[in-house]
C-alpha cells in the first residue's frame, strides 16, 4: 500500500523541502500553502497522513485538522511547529527542524498501526 501524504505548510521552502524528501522516500505527497488549498485537496481525494504547520497564516492549524477531521476521521493528523503542541486534536506532534528519520516513523508507525 502506497501511503498519501498531505504536506500542508505556507513557508513554500519547507514545502518544497518536505514534499521532495517525502517522494524520495516512497510516500504519494501532494502540498498546499494554506487552508483553503488543504481543504481542496482533501475535498479531492483521501490522504493517510496529513502534516500540518501549527502557524498558517489564514487557519490555526488546530482549527484546520478539526475540519479534516470531520471530513475524514480515519486520516492521521502530525502536527509541525517550532513550538511543543498539546493540541489532542493531532495525532502527534513533531518539532521543526524535524528529521527525515523521526518523520519516516511517524508517518509509518501511524498508518501502519
Amino acid at each position: 500500500m502506497t501511503i498519501r501524504v498531505l504536506v500542508v505548510d505556507d513557508d513554500a521552502t519547507a514545502q518544497d523541502i518536505l514534499t521532495r524528501l517525502l517522494d524520495r522516500l516512497g510516500y504519494e505527497v501532494a502540498s498546499a500553502g494554506n487552508g483553503v488549498q488543504a481543504l481542496d485537496k482533501i475535498h479531492q481525494g483521501f490522504f493517510h497522513c496529513v502534516l500540518i504547520d501549527y502557524n498558517l497564516k489564514d487557519i490555526k492549524g488546530s482549527d484546520l485538522a478539526l475540519q479534516i477531521r470531520t471530513l475524514n476521521p480515519s486520516s492521521k493528523l502530525i502536527c509541525l511547529s517550532g513550538e511543543i503542541i498539546t493540541d489532542p486534536v493531532f495525532d502527534l506532534a513533531l518539532l521543526k527542524p524535524v528529521r527525515m528519520v523521526d518523520l519516516k516513523k511517524a508517518i509509518d508507525d501511524l498508518c501502519f498501526s
